[in-house]
């Protein structure tokens, strides 16, 4: 059973393996240091969550929190499900888990919340998910490039 957990503790038990996972998202990503890891952690607009195979770190995701002169805005980041366990809806239980998070944040602070994220048009499934899940496409990809998408939540 896959157990959606945030990870904001010491990260240093599984740097490795988040290094593992985010390599998978993109070849370019530079492995992460604990230090930086643990700098993401400390940050309290901003969550990783991890989702759990038993004891295995099986897939993540990241959201921002953030406000600017129009408004609260929120950005979802490097939602990755390690290549063997795909398919079996831990994507779509990782970012219902944002939403949620999201969804408290909005009611904490009352106001509009904004959240965005962007994926590469070549990733079918992922882009399929966010559609399911109430995102409107804003941008669309030219020759493989990147949607942009948001989902605005009310108080």
């Amino acid at each position: 059973m896959i157990k959606i957990k945030v990870l904001k503790k010491d990260l240093s038990e599984c740097v490795d393996r988040l290094n593992d996972l985010l390599k998978q998202l993109s070849a370019r990503i530079a492995p992460l240091t604990e230090k930086e890891f643990s700098k993401f952690a400390k940050n309290n607009d901003f969550y990783i969550f991890g989702a759990f195979d038993g004891n295995e770190l099986v897939g993540i995701a990241s959201i921002a929190f953030f406000t600017t002169l129009s408004g609260l805005r929120a950005e979802i980041h490097d939602v990755v499900v390690d290549e063997k366990h795909r398919g079996r809806g831990i994507s779509t239980l990782l970012v219902q888990k944002l939403l949620d998070t999201a969804r408290d944040f909005v009611k904490k602070n009352n106001k509009k919340l904004k959240v965005s994220l962007t994926s590469k048009s070549r990733r079918k499934a992922a882009n399929r998910l966010y559609v399911k899940l109430g995102f409107k496409l804003l941008a669309s990809a030219i020759n493989g490039g990147t949607n942009y998408y948001r989902l605005e939540i009310e108080p």
